[in-house]
């Protein structure tokens, strides 16, 4: 596995309703999530080694859409948003 990425593909903004992959020496693959409004605030979550990763999820309110927001445990929280609630 050359990268897992929650959020869009490395490099991108993030915030993208979808996942990424490569596989070493293959195309890099993007699966859009429907049904699902997903928020990485710091730009995609990257994985690029094998092994255990923690992420935090959080479901929260965002303009009257339920939101999903992606991070990876113990990043902090960003700024709230007035328009967001928990």
């Amino acid at each position: 596995m050359s990268y897992f990425a929650v959020g869009g593909r490395p490099n991108g903004t993030g915030d993208e309703n979808a996942v990424a992959y490569r596989v070493a020496g293959q195309t890099a693959r993007t699966v859009r999530l429907s049904g699902v409004d997903l928020r990485t605030p710091g730009g995609p979550v990257v994985f690029r080694e094998a092994g255990r990763h923690r992420l935090r999820l959080s479901l929260v309110r965002d303009r009257g859409v339920a939101v999903v927001v992606v991070r990876r445990a113990g990043d902090a929280d960003p700024p709230r948003d007035s328009n967001t609630e928990r």
